[in-house]
Parts: structure tokens; C-alpha cells; sequence
């Protein structure tokens, strides 16, 4: 089974509008730009796997663009948000969710 899933990739300068991922209640495992969920699933018994749709976007409240982090108030789970600077994906001090995200924005 696979799942279509979007994400968008909000720019600022050379970093990008990312979320915190977390790996447990205290470590974190990356960051992944708005939309939905990346990961692996199970349905009915069966495993599936996301294909992820990848697209540029344009922020419509021009005061996030201005902010360094902030928690956005529309999702169920809490997270931070940030402007994460591309120097970070590139040194591996951060990582890019999903996986093979970044190697395609750095090329």
C-alpha cells in the first residue's frame, strides 16, 4: 500500500521553515517541513510506505517569516517550529526528514 503525502518548503535566506521530529520524550530526531506525516504505516494488516510530494511554498502571515521559532497552533501534536539554516543539514549536525530530502536540495 503506499500513501501520497505533501510537504512544503518554506524559504527564508539560505534556511528553511522546519518542525521539530521527536525520536522519544527528550531527544530529537530531525526536522521536516510542513505537511503531513512521514513514516511507515500499517493498514489492515498490511505495511505501507508514503510517497512524499515536494513542493516550494510561499508563507501567507509574513510575521513567521520574521520570527526565529515558534509552536504552530493548528497541529495535534506540539512542536517547534524553526528556521533551520541549510549549513546545519550540510555539516550532518542536523537531519532533514524525510530521508534523502536534503541530498536533493543541496545538489
Amino acid at each position: 500500500m503506499i500513501r501520497p503525502v505533501a510537504i512544503g518548503l518554506p524559504f527564508r535566506d539560505s534556511s528553511v521553515l522546519a518542525a521539530a521530529v521527536a525520536e522519544d520524550d527528550v531527544a530529537r530526531k530531525g526536522w521536516r517541513p510542513p505537511g503531513g506525516g512521514i513514516n511507515l504505516f500499517d493498514r489492515q494488516g498490511a505495511r505501507g510506505h508514503e510517497i512524499v510530494f515536494v513542493f516550494e511554498l510561499a508563507l501567507d502571515d509574513a510575521g513567521l517569516a520574521t520570527r526565529d521559532s515558534f509552536v504552530p497552533e493548528d497541529q495535534q501534536v506540539r512542536s517547534r517550529a524553526a528556521w533551520i539554516d541549510f549549513g546545519l543539514f550540510r555539516e550532518g549536525r542536523e537531519r532533514l526528514l524525510p530521508d534523502g530530502l536534503w541530498p536533493l536540495l543541496d545538489g
